[in-house]
């Protein structure tokens, strides 16, 4: 990477306060190359700052409802066999399709604990 020299001499010529500006509340708006140059002088003046982050309020909680009481759930058999959630071990669960890369999946939710289980082939439900 060849250094242009009017930008070097630009930036040593900046006061203090606008080169701390530049690499603070401006650092955005520099290249990467430029903003190694500005740090390179900061150094060199043996400016200390703090890069202050912005305070960022909580997300709030989400409401959280138990999947028991969203779907009532349907038990389900796949290869001869009743399907049980692989995480709680729970038999009731909520039939979705759902399309990953381009194929279309069966997805049963666990009404339990929200788990879901896919299958290439729809597991048969149980009446």
């Amino acid at each position: 990477m060849t250094v242009d020299r009017e930008l070097v001499q630009h930036i040593r010529g900046l006061e203090d306060e606008e080169l701390v500006e530049m690499l603070t509340s401006h650092v955005d708006d520099y290249r990467d190359e430029v903003l190694a140059i500005a740090r390179s002088e900061a150094r060199s003046r043996s400016l200390s700052f703090e890069i202050s982050e912005p305070e960022l309020e909580p997300e709030p909680e989400p409401e959280t409802v138990s999947p028991s009481h969203q779907w009532p759930g349907d038990e389900y058999q796949a290869g001869g066999q009743a399907v049980l959630c692989s995480a709680c071990g729970h038999n009731r669960f909520a039939a979705r399709a759902i399309i990953l890369s381009g194929t279309e999946l069966a997805a049963l939710v666990c009404t339990k604990c929200s788990h879901i289980d896919l299958f290439m082939q729809a597991p048969a439900r149980l009446r």
